[in-house]
């Protein structure tokens, strides 16, 4: 399916044997969830906004189910929000493979499984849960900003860089190990090591 632009109201499934095209200068709004077990494309020059607003029978959303990949190709292509309830929920391969600049993302991240950036900056904005694994290749970011929590930790790796740049990073279990925070609050749970502070560096404060 090639989308290069109108809305899509209900629901938009993508199988695992399906390949979903965002293109064109268009914009785009889901009103129901985009649901991906198979790969989207993303080359669009304009943004793909999700709605959730159930008062107003929106339920936009964004699953990338395990085995999925959402390959952004664009530096352009920001997942934009409006009621603030929207949500990104990645168990698959979130990818930004393509253009050297910075795409934002602003639902928030729900990720369970692998955000992987070949090429540029890749920016989650609202906050959301910080788990599952992250992968920045060199010369590449990846930032977050916002309300994020951590149960367990991520795993970051990669030569590029992974930076928290506003907001509030709760770590309920541990550190997470490669990530520089460069501002906003620190709160730590109360089973944070244990319930025992071991390893905690703080720098630049």
């Amino acid at each position: 399916m090639d989308w290069t632009g109108g809305d899509v109201y209900g629901s938009l499934t993508v199988a695992s044997n399906g390949v979903l095209n965002v293109g064109g200068s268009a914009a785009k709004t889901l009103y129901g969830p985009l649901t991906n077990a198979g790969t989207v494309v993303c080359t669009s020059t304009s943004y793909l906004r999700p709605l959730y607003s159930p008062g107003n029978g929106y339920y936009g959303a964004i699953y990338n189910l395990a085995g999925g990949l959402f390959d952004i190709q664009n530096d352009q292509f920001v997942l934009w929000y409006t009621y603030g309830g929207e949500v990104f929920n990645n168990a698959g391969a979130l990818r930004k493979s393509a253009g050297t600049g910075t795409t934002s993302i602003y639902p928030q991240l729900i990720n369970t499984g692998l955000v992987d950036v070949e090429s540029g900056t890749l920016a989650f904005v609202d906050g959301g849960i910080m788990d599952g694994q992250f992968h920045a290749a060199a010369g590449t970011a990846i930032l977050f900003s916002g309300s994020f929590t951590s149960g367990n930790a991520p795993l970051l790796n990669g030569a590029g860089a992974f930076q928290f740049t506003g907001g509030t990073l709760t770590l309920l279990s541990d550190v997470i190990p490669n990530l520089q925070m460069l501002s906003g609050t620190l709160v730590l749970g109360p089973a944070f090591q244990g319930g025992s502070i071991t390893n905690l560096t703080l720098a630049g404060m």
